[in-house]
Order: C-alpha cells, then sequence, then structure tokens
C-alpha cells in the first residue's frame, strides 16, 4: 500500500505535504521570533522521515507519522518547548493532510468507481465462493 503515497495520479504527492508543512513550522517560528536555519531544519527533518521504519516493513518513517505513530526522534530535535510544539505540530499535520488529501480522494475515486461499474458489497468481498472458477 505504500505506493498511494507517491502515486503520479495524486493531486498533491507525500513529499509535497511534508515540504510544505515543514516551511509552514519554520513560518510559525519565525512570526514567534524563534530564528532557525531553514536549510538546516529541512535536511534534519527530511532525514528523519526518510529512514526505513522500525514499525512497519518495507516503509519509512513517514509512513509511521501518517499512520498515527508519532516519532519522538522528530519531537525531540531540539528541547526549545515552542520548537517541541511546533514538531508536533509538523507531525500531526503531516498524518492529517496525507489523509485528507491523498487517502480519502483515493477512497472517493474508488466508490465513484465502484458505483459506475454496479458492484454491489458482495461482490466487493474476495472469499473461496466467488473467486473460484467453474
Amino acid at each position: 500500500m505504500m505506493h498511494i503515497w507517491q502515486c503520479e495520479a495524486n493531486e498533491i504527492q507525500i513529499q509535497e505535504i511534508i515540504q510544505n508543512e515543514i516551511n509552514n513550522q519554520i513560518t510559525a517560528l519565525h512570526q514567534e521570533n524563534i530564528i532557525i536555519n531553514r536549510e538546516k531544519w529541512h535536511q534534519r527533518i527530511t532525514e528523519i522521515l526518510i529512514k526505513r521504519s522500525n514499525h512497519i516493513e518495507g516503509g519509512y518513517v513517514y509512513h509511521e507519522i501518517i499512520k498515527g505513530i508519532f516519532n519522538i526522534q522528530l519531537y525531540e530535535m531540539e528541547s526549545q518547548p515552542e520548537i517541541k510544539v511546533k514538531m508536533e505540530t509538523l507531525i500531526t499535520n503531516i498524518a492529517r493532510k496525507a489523509r485528507e488529501l491523498i487517502w480519502n480522494k483515493r477512497c472517493d475515486q474508488v466508490i465513484d468507481l465502484e458505483k459506475k461499474r454496479g458492484l454491489t458489497r458482495l461482490e466487493k468481498r474476495k472469499t473461496s465462493k466467488n473467486t473460484k472458477t467453474k
């Protein structure tokens, strides 16, 4: 199920959501007069997000975040409380936006396709009964 997050058919890819959210949190920190190095932050956060997951086979840390697994390494990247709050926001926003902008849209497309094809709930179920050929 990893393909869905990078699929070119999506209006937005997960990488764009991540980069936009990093920029949003950096901007929010700047508005609070907390100045951080934009390039360094992008690099550090991205390096953490593209590490292989210890919890999802074949996945990355960003897959964990999408599935609601809170990444402590991101959260503890800095000790300053205001920055920790922004990192928490970054994590929750990546998960929320991935769900809203990619997952939910894809589900809606599948539902529309099923309706157009007239598939019933029973026909969508995979059972040994309806998969055997006669």
